[in-house]
């Protein structure tokens, strides 16, 4: 009877590391973002998550650092396939601190000023961080993931047009503009 109470822990120890080792197995593993093939990307309020089958890599949005960290916050957005690819490209170029910025000139929605256009924008790409900058007689407005992140996407009234505005921002988010953009008629 005494050796029975070792035993049966001994036993719970080897079935229970067994059990933790098999659910290890299933895991992806986390590489550089540059060694993987990603065929989706899902954003969260502070990361971009890439993947492909076993593997997976991140882009961390409030330093723009590729590392392995998990988001504990729910997905906003995921793309799929090329749009995928082109996020990683842009995000490896991000991490290089060699992002680019694309500005692409829409009209107002009609019926409305620039800020409430914005407001649109930024709640349908969902980014939920916004700001105003006062830049000499027109105001820039921004929305990014949130307060801390070091990439937004900015708007102010165009210079030539008048109904018009330019939008900056860094390329790896135009999948999520490119489809809010083509649902709002621009």
């Amino acid at each position: 009877m005494k050796h029975s109470i070792p035993i049966y822990w001994l036993l719970s120890l080897i079935t229970g590391c067994a059990q933790i080792e098999a659910v290890t197995e299933n895991k992806k593993i986390c590489e550089p973002l540059s060694a993987i093939t990603s065929s989706k990307a899902h954003f969260y309020s502070d990361l971009v998550l890439f993947e492909d089958k076993n593997k997976y890599s991140t882009l961390d949005l409030n330093s723009n650092s590729d590392n392995c960290r998990l988001s504990k916050n729910n997905i906003l957005h995921s793309v799929e396939g090329d749009a995928a690819a082109k996020v990683q490209s842009e995000a490896i170029l991000l991490a290089k601190g060699k992002g680019s910025v694309e500005v692409i000139k829409i009209s107002k929605l009609p019926g409305y000023d620039m800020k409430t256009t914005t407001k649109q924008i930024c709640k349908k790409i969902k980014l939920g961080f916004m700001f105003e900058i006062d830049h000499g007689d027109k105001k820039i407005i921004g929305c990014q993931q949130n307060q801390l992140s070091t990439n937004a996407v900015m708007f102010r009234e165009s210079r030539t047009e008048e109904n018009s505005i330019e939008i900056a921002a860094l390329k790896i988010f135009d999948p999520l503009l490119n489809d809010v953009l083509n649902e709002l008629g621009h």
